[in-house]
């Protein structure tokens, strides 16, 4: 550790996106993703996390010894690293009080958030403790009577900061669960009976508790029970499950989505929705069984009827799973397949190796015939109502998503429920990975989640949407339930994807932007708390991940301004729109969506169709003289083997002056691999006089400079492509932060840094 302490120069500052508690003046969050690296690999992360703390200790109001703060998980992902710690008191441990520490691979720490409780009251003291573990797990037992099958972890003593949960169902079952309906009626009768006494808990208060992990069955069933170890009375019960709410009853991913025909429904012809199944292969199945008989059992996804109704999972010796989109066994057949290939996509395509890659244990027909889904770490089970829910991919991917939050940050699927995060984030993947089979329709089908189960038919003026227009204000991400702030963080992170490539008319390009989309939020999501974690901080650490992407990407880095860019603009808590932003307007005046400049127009498409378009790069037959006004209208062609004078035209969309400004230009025949910077010839400045100086003193807020003269002369005729790279102090171009050994195809810069623009110039004889 001395090699690692030698380095530390307590790099946790007030400078960067920070937090601060307004009552203990302890510092929450902190995030500067432009910290340089604390270590050089390989290095002990825990040890370095911790000195981290240590160092960070007045600014986090607590000892520099850590007397209360004990080793959590270490979570890794793609690179990056996640060093988890929780506190105790009087040696207990303090329920949601997770302090997390992130570092890139390579030593680099650029986020801590502290959810450390400084309040807890002395008085609270373990040997206040009356009642016994063993009394308190028979109240349990007593409460989740109505499950035959049920299990009962064991107990845990623990500190309990309580907060009353509005979680809820994302919508009311058409045939509620009598048996979870009894469990609920008895768990309100015991808390009714608490308010009698006077011993209902208060919001705000510590309890000295004992926790239990209760998993029912028939229905499934994920909770964590709390009894008042000094009173004996029922403090609460958390549902751990993560729910949808969305049915469908066809293959890739519904008949809406895949005929783009909103009137299809319920009681659309059988013959016309088995036209929309579509061929797939059915991969990864377990070998036969004894008898010769293969199951949809393989290795990231089988099939089990633990939930009522009863039916019999499909057989086959020859493999042959070809159902009618109405039989109950086609449902087998959408579940396995779907869940299936996307784990396979997330090995491969994605490269996250490790992630949720365990066969996953599903009923596709559960819940008693209720229109409800729901999932765990450990299972799916999917509901019916009008159309059944494991027909619909969507629904699929939307409880896998679940399924994936908590094996990349345990818990993490119910316990960051409020936020909207959990539920925008299966929205946003649902939504994302399927976005290249939508259909350009009028009306569209985009932006509706769910669209089968939602039909308007079926159910009218209902629906869950991912289209939505940015909030009037940072307080609209904290006002509602997590399934109402879910549209929120969905319409935001498509909208991120969108503006990677998602709206581009190429497919390998959207494609690409889905990859890499999915990718940068799965990545966050193993950064952010396990409990209680904030839309600002996942949006932080998807701008993180980027951080971390290479080699699986060309180099890191590359999207950073696009990402605070659009939660910025969605306006997230924490992101504020930068005081020097310079650019080169490539026709969109520096932003990163529509033309117009009305990214909240879902019709808009947020994604330049052609990148080498831009006008504030011209080029003339001789200088301007001396006390000239240069302008873009005064473009005159080249011609090979001529000097030509490149100019160029620099926008500071910021509220403050930009300070001196360095441009450099470039250029590059139109043809080849164009990839930075082996493909780029850099252009010479003209000295002055007598032309204007090259680079301006200044560029004002709202305003724009000149740059130029530099120095060009074409070798042939045609096309060719010139290139601008402007920066300044508070404002740097991404090409400045490459590593001298990284090679980027000039598609993965020129979109995603309005410091870059580009021009096909047509040079003459």
């Amino acid at each position: 550790m001395e090699r690692e302490r030698s380095l530390l120069q307590s790099p946790v500052s007030l400078q960067g996106r920070v937090l601060v508690d307004e009552r203990s003046g302890a510092l929450r969050s902190w995030f500067d993703p432009d910290v340089p690296p604390l270590v050089t690999p390989p290095f002990a992360p825990r040890e370095v996390a911790r000195e981290v703390l240590r160092l960070s200790a007045q600014l986090l109001g607590w000892p520099s010894t850590l007397p209360n703060i004990q080793d959590g998980p270490v979570l890794g992902i793609a690179g990056g690293i996640s060093v988890r710690f929780t506190q105790e008191f009087r040696g207990l441990p303090v329920v949601a009080s997770e302090v997390v520490v992130n570092m890139h691979g390579d030593g680099r720490l650029h986020s801590l958030y502290n959810q450390y409780h400084y309040d807890i009251p002395p008085a609270l003291d373990p040997r206040a403790v009356t009642v016994s573990a063993v009394t308190a797990r028979a109240l349990v037992a007593r409460l989740s009577s109505a499950y035959k099958h049920r299990t009962i972890g064991p107990p845990r003593l623990v500190v309990l900061p309580y907060q009353p949960e509005d979680r809820g169902l994302p919508v009311t079952p058409r045939r509620p669960n009598p048996v979870r309906g009894r469990f609920l009626r008895a768990v309100q009768a015991e808390l009714a009976r608490a308010r009698r006494h006077g011993e209902a808990p208060i919001a705000g208060h510590y309890y000295i508790a004992w926790q239990f992990a209760l998993h029912t069955f028939r229905p499934l069933g994920s909770w964590v029970v709390w009894v008042n170890a000094v009173t004996g009375r029922l403090i609460a019960v958390h549902d751990a499950v993560s729910y949808a709410d969305g049915k469908a009853k066809v293959f890739d991913p519904n008949p809406i989505v895949e005929s783009g025909d909103l009137s299809l429904s319920s009681e659309t012809p059988r013959k016309r929705l088995n036209a929309l199944r579509v061929p797939v292969t059915v991969e990864r199945l377990d070998p036969p069984d004894s008898q010769g008989r293969l199951r949809l059992h393989g290795a990231w996804v089988h099939m089990e009827d633990f939930a009522v109704p009863d039916f019999a999972e499909p057989t086959s010796k020859s493999g042959h799973f070809v159902f009618s989109s109405g039989s109950r066994k086609f449902l087998d057949a959408m579940a396995y397949h779907h869940i299936d290939r996307f784990q396979q996509y997330l090995q491969t395509e994605l490269a996250l190796v490790g992630v949720a890659d365990t066969s996953i244990m599903v009923d596709p027909q559960g819940e008693n015939g209720s229109d409800l889904s729901q999932a765990t770490g450990a299972a799916i089970v999917f509901g019916e109502g009008g159309v059944p829910d494991a027909a619909d991919a969507m629904v699929i991917l939307h409880e896998y998503g679940h399924a994936i939050q908590h094996a990349l940050n345990p818990g993490s699927n119910s316990n960051d429920f409020a936020s909207g995060e959990t539920e925008g984030m299966s929205d946003f993947l649902a939504a994302v990975y399927f976005d290249h089979k939508q259909k350009n329709v009028d009306p569209p089908t985009r932006g509706l989640m769910f669209s089968w189960n939602f039909n308007p038919t079926d159910f009218p003026g209902r629906g869950r949407r991912y289209d939505l227009p940015a909030p009037a204000a940072a307080g609209e991400w904290s006002q509602g339930t997590g399934y109402q702030l879910a549209p929120l963080w969905s319409s935001a992170t498509f909208e991120l994807y969108r503006k990677l490539g998602g709206d581009s008319p190429t497919q390998a390009v959207k494609l690409g932007a889905r990859n890499l989309a999915i990718r940068l939020h799965l990545m966050a999501h193993a950064k952010i708390p396990g409990s209680n974690a904030t839309v600002t901080q996942a949006a932080q650490e998807i701008e993180a991940a980027d951080g971390d992407v290479a080699p699986w990407w060309p180099a890191n880095g590359l999207h950073v301004k696009v990402i605070h860019d659009t939660f910025t603009r969605r306006r997230v808590p924490g992101f504020a729109a930068k005081t020097v932003d310079v650019y080169v307007d490539d026709g969109r005046r520096g932003g990163y969506g529509a033309v117009d400049g009305n990214d909240d127009d879902f019709q808009n498409i947020l994604w330049l169709k052609d990148h080498r378009k831009t006008t504030e790069i011209w080029t003339r037959l001789a200088p301007y003289p001396s006390g000239a006004t240069p302008s873009p209208e005064d473009h005159e062609p080249p011609e090979a083997n001529q000097a030509a004078f490149v100019y160029v035209r620099v926008g500071n969309r910021g509220t403050a002056n930009s300070g001196g400004v360095k441009l450099r230009t470039f250029a590059a025949p139109p043809q080849g691999g164009l990839v930075w910077p082996s493909a780029w010839t850099e252009l010479p400045e003209l000295p002055a006089p007598p032309a204007p100086p090259v680079q301006p003193a200044d560029v004002p807020a709202g305003g724009s400079a000149i740059a130029g003269p530099f120095t060009w002369t074409p070798a042939k005729r045609g096309k060719a492509l010139l290139l601008a790279v402007v920066e300044c102090g508070l404002d740097r171009a991404v090409t400045e932060s490459l590593k001298p050994t990284d090679r980027v195809p000039i598609m993965d810069l020129v979109p995603f840094d309005n410091n870059i623009a580009m021009r096909e110039i047509s040079v003459t004889p």
